[in-house]
């Protein structure tokens, strides 16, 4: 494996240890630190997890170059990571969070809580004199809580660094109560009147079956249909879905329904699936990850009442929070979603200033 290691000495006299891994081995190698320290930071969610790393490293790694940065303590406790993969452009190498803003709605570094600034202070000293041309750090898809943010707000004004902080997208999201009723009686008057006029028109049909499927076999078996549905339910959708997509769709499944991290939901008419929801579960939250449905059975607003059932469902199961990910569509805040921002940072090393101006 090819690896660079350096030392590199702090203001609070403790030593760091900087390891930068550059062969996709790293992954399975780094597997198990890796989950056990995201689990004591604050942004924990699936899209950070070496599994999902390594999987969209796996497909969508073209004229890349990986670089996974650790920091360590001297005694050998991993501190945070900073899975990164660099590019050439015109104006120079651009560093990026693995992932990208199509399949990955949550981007960060993965830090221990309390120790971020640290990390930080450590990572821009070790990449500053790593650089060896023009170099600008691009930070997408992080949350509006992230302590990267924070951070990097808290220097934008420093003479060190140049740095560019913008809105990218909204993730709207609700934290779930105890009960339906109680969720139902937080809504408007007027959409809680919809969502009860649509769940009667599919209820008062001859038969309506709502599933919950999790078992991996079983995952795999409807993922097919799912789609074969997605490409039906919208022309954004058939475009978006090409061959290799389709391919790192089904090897997300599989992965994730085999960790017990995914869980698809499904709407049936007279034994016929019209609907599904592909959601992960995952620390207390269950993420609307993809939706499709049959667009002959719109009169009936199949998806809009999947989503109902799934929040019956996850309500009853005492999941605290739901999470619609990227995109501001309307039906989501009919649901009682609220904002959740995402920010895109960009950070020009000392001396390369010029990088960020357009």
């Amino acid at each position: 494996m090819n690896t660079a290691l350096k030392e590199v000495k702090m203001e609070s006299d403790n030593n760091l240890i900087v390891t930068e891994y550059h062969d996709p081995s790293a992954f399975d190698m780094l597997s198990q630190p890796w989950n056990q320290l995201i689990t004591l930071t604050s942004v924990n969610t699936p899209f950070l997890t070496w599994q999902w790393q390594k999987l969209w490293w796996k497909y969508w790694n073209q004229g890349r170059y990986l670089r996974i940065i650790t920091l360590s303590e001297e005694s050998g406790r991993l501190c945070g990571i900073a899975p990164l993969y660099s590019e050439e452009t015109r104006e120079g190498q651009k560093l990026n969070l693995l992932g990208s803003s199509d399949f990955c709605d949550y981007l960060d570094f993965i830090v221990t809580k309390g120790e971020e600034a640290h990390f930080y202070h450590t990572l821009l000293s070790y990449l500053t004199s790593s650089c060896t041309e023009k170099t600008t750090l691009f930070l997408n898809s992080l949350q509006q809580n992230s302590p990267t943010l924070s951070f990097f707000k808290r220097i934008a004004h420093s003479n060190d660094y140049n740095i560019d902080i913008n809105l990218e997208d909204k993730a709207p999201s609700l934290h779930l109560p105890s009960s339906f009723d109680l969720y139902l009686k937080r809504l408007t008057p007027k959409n809680r009147h919809e969502i009860r006029r649509k769940m009667r028109r599919v209820e008062g049909r001859a038969k309506t079956t709502f599933e919950k499927i999790d078992h991996p076999s079983k995952v795999m078996q409807k993922m097919p249909h799912f789609m074969k549905l997605f490409r039906k339910s919208a022309e954004k959708k058939n475009h978006f879905l090409n061959e290799l997509r389709e391919k790192f769709f089904m090897a997300l499944a599989d992965e994730f329904s085999r960790m017990g991290w995914l869980e698809i939901f499904t709407l049936s008419f007279d034994e016929m699936e019209v609907a599904y929801l592909f959601c992960f579960n995952y620390q207390d939250t269950l993420y609307l990850y993809n939706s499709a449905y049959d667009p002959t059975f719109y009169n009936f607003s199949p998806g809009i009442v999947t989503i109902t059932y799934c929040l019956e469902d996850a309500i009853n199961r005492g999941i605290k929070r739901f999470d619609f990910l990227r995109g501001n569509e309307s039906y989501k805040y009919h649901f009682g979603a609220q904002d959740h921002n995402l920010y895109t940072l960009t950070l020009c090393l000392p001396g390369e200033r010029n990088l960020c101006t357009e």
